[in-house]
Formats: C-alpha cells, sequence, structure tokens
C-alpha cells in the first residue's frame, strides 16, 4: 500500500473535555438567561451550540478552551445537563461527567390577582398581590 499521511490533512483526537460550573446554575423557564460555561478541553467545532437536557440547544460562543457562554432557551421547569455539542448534535463537553453541573429551570411567577383593582393616584393604598409560586 501506499502512505498518504505525509503532507495531507491532519487529524488530531482530542481528550473529553468536561464543565465544572454553570454560571448562573438557574435561571426562568422563559429562557434567555445568559450562562458562562466553566471547564477545560474546549474546543472549537462547526456550529457550536449548548446543549440544555436532551432536546433543547442554542448557539454558543467558545471564549477561551474553558470558557464558552450561550443563551438558555425557554424550558419546562426542571433540572437539565448541559452539555457542548458541535456539528451534528456531536456532544463534544458535557456536565454529566463527575464533577460537572447542571442548571435549573425555574417556574415563572405569573400574577393571578390584583386587589383592590383601582386605587387613588394620591398613593396610601394597600395593595394585595396574588402569584402562585409566591411564599412569604
Amino acid at each position: 500500500g501506499q502512505d498518504f499521511s505525509a503532507g495531507g490533512p491532519a487529524f488530531t483526537y482530542a481528550e473529553p473535555g468536561t464543565i465544572e460550573r454553570v454560571s448562573p446554575s438557574r435561571g426562568p423557564d422563559l429562557g434567555g438567561t445568559r450562562v458562562t460555561l466553566f471547564g477545560e478541553g474546549f474546543f472549537a467545532a462547526a456550529n457550536l451550540s449548548c446543549s440544555f437536557g436532551p432536546l433543547l440547544t442554542s448557539p454558543a460562543t467558545l471564549l477561551a478552551s474553558n470558557i464558552a457562554v450561550c443563551t438558555a432557551p425557554a424550558s419546562p421547569p426542571g433540572n437539565v445537563t448541559v452539555s457542548l455539542q458541535g456539528q451534528g448534535g456531536a456532544v463534544l463537553v458535557s456536565s454529566v461527567e463527575e464533577g460537572g453541573s447542571h442548571f435549573m429551570f425555574e417556574s415563572s411567577v405569573g400574577l393571578s390577582h390584583v386587589h383592590p383593582a383601582t386605587a387613588p393616584a394620591l398613593g396610601g393604598t394597600l395593595v394585595t398581590l396574588t402569584a402562585p409560586g409566591i411564599v412569604n
């Protein structure tokens, strides 16, 4: 056979990286939280994205070999694993590994009742707001 390795394109195997910390580690279920991933072994890939759980992805920006940023998408409330993915959804770095971190989507609070509904413009009226999920 012939040796085609000299002068041709190179291929490098990368050691698996880890996500050690996600900051912030929680945000609203409506999405929009700018999330920074800290770890080691991050590398540039085509179509880099953050995956929040098994189905939700968001474009990612690699700032360094240990820092990437992305924006959390909208999600049902709950704790999810976070990973960096490359083209085709290949997982490059995951928080599932030992010592990794997760992201918690928290329920958004919606106002369900205001009493009284109107009050004098001068102020001084005690207003009661009722919303599910608010604790005194």
